[in-house]
């Protein structure tokens, strides 16, 4: 009777989804056991999105050549995150050699399965065994703490040369007692006559499996619950109930719990993690793999700082380029899945005054290959086209287009869309009061609003018009 270790291959997919990983490789053993596991594995990981890119297949029985040249295979690919799933001797192996041909430093991460977590020990192990596994994180079910294992671990550091217990020897001592359970349940079972008769004198052990007192032991086993040194005892389909995976990280000549995965809540923790090299951050992206680093050219011009400003630091002649350009660039740098190395190169002309001739002379040093990109504040034109691509504009100049509207060209009162109705009708009202009010009042006294009213009514309009809009034209004249 074995743990689900499909309960595993779930936490391991959990893990690599908490640090948003879409790509891992998986090292697994090529025996038959190793084979078998792989399937399972891929199709946890496929639950979560996550493409396994490259299965490595190392035998047991590899020789020191073997192993370094597989490990130099893998060093040649992008992927960062590495998958183990070995025999603890294969995997002590693997990991002081990947350590060795770089691929524990930072940027990696390695995980390890309960095959080798579960006989690491760092009182038992090398040196350089120990040294290889800082920064790993490794899955172990999880077993609580109890006085009954306190004392079983007690005993057998005093009666074992082992320093203490593995979950194996925990699990084997409770299938012991669930076995002896079952046993004694067994043999008191009436028999077919109605007599209580010890079942066990009858069983057939050299054919158990096949018996009908080996059917009844069974039975019973699947029957036996009990809070036993592993924690709850209860078998379905002759393997134990999914128990919760610690997630540890070995760290100096220990390990530390930093995280725990159940089915039920999925991961709870991964805070506090120490990487491969000493690194605090995990490996989000794939390495391009290239010789060289991206020359990107930068203008090196007076313009609009905002936009650009390039310096060049004294003593280590790096070139240094700020402003809003460039955090444009990073912000797509920092939006691929895999990461680019590259170097900013500054462009720069006599004068140092931008114009149009200047910004040609920069693209065109593209098209040449000095430069394999250009981060500033360029136009784009028809004819730079023709010698590189751009990306698509990022920034908003303002520029628009004016178009005649068909429409409002129908409307023939278009001009009073300002003011609703009412208003129109109180200042068509307030027009005709004010030019009344003004004839009544000028009337005795003025010679032009006297008269016939069809000489009247233009000047009292007119005024009452100049009354509104504020037209009225003061004259200095000469004194007399």
């Amino acid at each position: 009777m074995t743990p689900d270790e499909t309960i595993q291959w779930k936490g391991l997919a959990a893990i690599a989804e908490s640090f948003q990983w879409t790509n891992v490789i998986l090292v697994h053993e090529d025996s038959e056991f190793g084979r078998e596991s792989v399937p399972h594995i891929i199709d946890s990981f496929q639950d979560k999105k996550i493409h396994i890119s490259y299965k490595s297949s190392i035998s047991s029985l590899a020789t020191d050549d073997q192993i370094i040249d597989e490990l130099r295979k893998l060093s040649d690919m992008q992927e960062r995150v590495f998958v183990i799933h070995v025999s603890h001797f294969l995997a002590f192996r693997i990991l002081v050699y990947a350590k060795r041909v770089g691929l524990m430093s930072q940027g990696y991460a390695w995980i390890v399965t309960d095959k080798t977590m579960n006989f690491f020990d760092p009182i038992d192990l090398d040196e350089e065994v120990l040294e290889s596994f800082q920064g790993v994180l490794g899955l172990k079910y999880l077993i609580p703490s109890s006085i009954q294992l306190r004392n079983f671990s007690r005993r057998w550091r005093k009666e074992s040369l082992l320093s203490s217990p593995n979950i194996f020897n925990i699990l084997a001592y409770d299938t012991t007692f669930a076995v002896a359970t079952a046993v004694e349940r067994a043999e008191i079972r009436p028999s077919k006559d109605g007599k209580k008769v010890g079942a066990l004198m009858a069983m057939d052990f050299t054919n158990i499996r096949e018996s009908e007192s080996g059917k009844i032991l069974l039975k019973e086993l699947l029957n036996v619950r009990f809070k036993g040194l592993s924690g709850e005892f209860h078998l379905v389909n002759s393997k134990f109930i999914a128990k919760p995976l610690e997630i540890v990280n070995v760290i100096g000549k220990g390990e530390r719990r930093v995280g725990i995965w159940t089915e039920d809540d999925g991961v709870n923790g991964l805070e506090g993690i120490i990487w491969p090299g000493g690194s605090l951050i995990p490996p989000r992206r794939l390495i391009l793999q290239t010789s060289k680093k991206l020359r990107i050219g930068v203008p090196m011009l007076v313009g609009f700082e905002d936009f650009l400003t390039v310096e060049q630091n004294p003593l280590t002649n790096e070139t240094i380029a700020k402003g809003f350009c460039v955090d444009v660039f990073n912000a797509a740098i920092e939006a691929l899945s895999y990461e680019v190395p590259y170097v900013f190169v500054p462009f720069s002309v006599a004068n140092k005054k931008p114009n149009s001739e200047t910004y040609n002379q920069l693209i065109y040093e593209v098209y040449l290959q000095n430069f394999d990109a250009v981060v500033g504040d360029t136009t784009i034109t028809a004819n730079r086209s023709l010698y590189v691509d751009f990306t698509i504009p990022y920034t908003d100049l303002g520029v628009g287009t004016v178009t005649r509207d068909d429409q409002n060209l129908r409307k023939i009162w278009w001009f009073l869309e300002p003011l609703d109705a009412r208003m129109w009708i109180a200042a068509t009202c307030s027009f005709f009061i004010i030019g009344a009010t003004i004839w009544v009042i000028e009337y005795p006294i003025n010679p032009t609003f006297q008269g016939p009213w069809q000489d009247v009514v233009g000047p009292v309009l007119w005024f009452s018009f100049s009354t509104l809009t504020f037209s009225h034209i003061g004259l200095a004249v000469p004194k007399s």
